[in-house]
């Protein structure tokens, strides 16, 4: 059972001291060695790492790439955009507009650079989040859909990888 939160969450960029904590959460996929690696590219300037936040506990966060997809065939196909990648909240907390905030200041921050479009990949299976990208303002890209990959430790140890087809989405900002 989830406690009981007495605030409303609140949008921050990642600092050193929440690495520990990113790296314990068990909702948040992947290597936990990969938030040690986006706090460094937010200090050299290629990302804004976001993290929601309640009573003091992380509940969830998203990497804003101020380069765009990385990716092909993504990259290649369409015009410049920012990337949100890894856009996760706590299994237990969802549908309570913490996504929707995340999404929000995520689009803040790219126009305050004067930048005017945000996309990014999401599974072809994953209907409640398109919904919400979709309730914020993103559309389905113009583009084939892909596969998107990423390893992870399991509980014995070993690396292993899993995947997702995709689409993506993007909103253009006014």
């Amino acid at each position: 059972m989830v406690p009981p939160r007495t605030h409303d969450p609140r949008i921050r960029l990642a600092t050193n001291v929440d690495l520990s904590a990113l790296m314990a959460a068990p909702w948040s996929s992947g290597l936990p060695e990969k938030h040690r690696d986006r706090f460094e590219r937010q200090v050299r300037g290629e990302t804004a790492y976001l993290l929601a936040e309640v009573d003091g506990a992380i509940i969830g966060h998203l990497l804003l790439k101020w380069d765009g997809p990385s990716d092909e065939p993504v990259r290649s196909l369409l015009p410049p955009c920012v990337e949100i990648e890894d856009f996760v909240v706590e299994l237990e907390l969802r549908s309570r507009g913490i996504g929707a905030m995340l999404l929000a200041h995520a689009a803040k921050m790219t126009r305050e650079r004067g930048l005017t479009r945000l996309g990014l990949a999401v599974g072809i299976g994953n209907t409640r989040a398109r919904s919400l990208y979709e309730r914020s303002g993103f559309t389905a890209a113009d583009i084939p859909e892909f596969d998107v990959r990423w390893q992870y430790r399991a509980p014995d140890g070993s690396l292993r990888w899993e995947g997702e087809r995709c689409i993506y989405m993007v909103k253009v900002l006014v």
